[in-house]
């Protein structure tokens, strides 16, 4: 359950890193006049803290739990800086933070890791540039629209709308049978999902919170700090004092080129 949630989320991520610098424009055309509407929608910066917890029974029925959190750092330009920490399973060894940077500005992806002495740099001209029909249909991957069984788009449920830590928030839910089963399970768990997103415009859809549900295995991401302000600048930026590896790439490719949702870690 894991992998194919973390491949939900990962995509999420992805399609938020093509908001235009400034926020989104949304057209409207009037058949009679073919006059054209902008309306320009202006991204709020801030800090959110993520926690999420994963519980899955393995083929000896033993409960393994998992725990992670993530920060999500935006500000008024679109630049977004991802830090995750995945629970570590020993003791002696300290929790690896992995750190994105999608921005729009400079046309970049960053990554590194905490601890560690590297970092790479993704060079992508079309990051914040006009969405494409790629970067359409990346976008319209989320929880409530899942690659199902039998390709059918399940009825969403409305849950109508809630205030989470001081958020308004639309909630919605579905039922349904995933495309891809786990090995060895003869008979397909039903999923379902719910996911509540901020109604703010400016806020770009902001998933405050998601829960997945499939037989034992259980999957909750929660927001649990939010602070609307502005970031400093240098969270934005590769730490001093790294070794950089710079390559070309694309933040969405059609064709047969991949989509990138992450890059390979970097080295220690």
């Amino acid at each position: 359950m894991r992998g194919s949630i973390c491949g939900v989320l990962a995509l999420v991520v992805a399609a938020g890193m093509a908001l235009p610098v400034g926020g989104q424009v949304a057209k409207e055309s009037d058949s009679g006049t073919k006059a054209e509407i902008s309306t320009q929608v202006t991204l709020l910066p801030y800090i959110a803290e993520f926690k999420t917890t994963t519980v899955k029974r393995n083929i000896n029925g033993k409960v393994i739990t998992a725990e992670s959190t993530e920060v999500d750092t935006i500000d008024s330009q679109g630049r977004r800086m991802t830090a995750t920490t995945e629970s570590s399973s020993s003791t002696d060894q300290p929790a690896e933070t992995k750190i994105q940077v999608s921005d729009p500005v400079s046309h970049s992806l960053s990554y590194w890791s905490l601890p560690g002495t590297s970092a790479m740099v993704v060079n992508t001209p079309d990051l914040g540039g006009p969405d494409t029909d790629c970067a359409a249909k990346v976008k319209a991957i989320d929880p409530l629209h899942p690659a199902t069984a039998q390709g059918e788009k399940p009825p969403v449920e409305d849950l109508g709308t809630a205030t989470i830590l001081g958020i308004e928030t639309h909630g919605g839910r579905i039922t349904f049978t995933p495309s891809v089963f786990r090995s060895g399970n003869n008979v397909p768990p039903v999923r379902t999902n719910e996911m509540w997103t901020a109604t703010d415009p400016g806020l770009s859809g902001l998933m405050v919170r998601l829960m997945s549900n499939a037989g034992s295995d259980k999957m909750t991401r929660e927001l649990v700090r939010f602070n609307q302000s502005e970031p400093a600048p240098a969270v934005f930026k590769v730490p001093a004092g790294r070794t950089i590896t710079r390559i070309d790439g694309h933040a969405y490719s059609c064709g047969k080129a991949r989509v990138i949702t992450q890059a390979p870690p970097p080295p220690a």
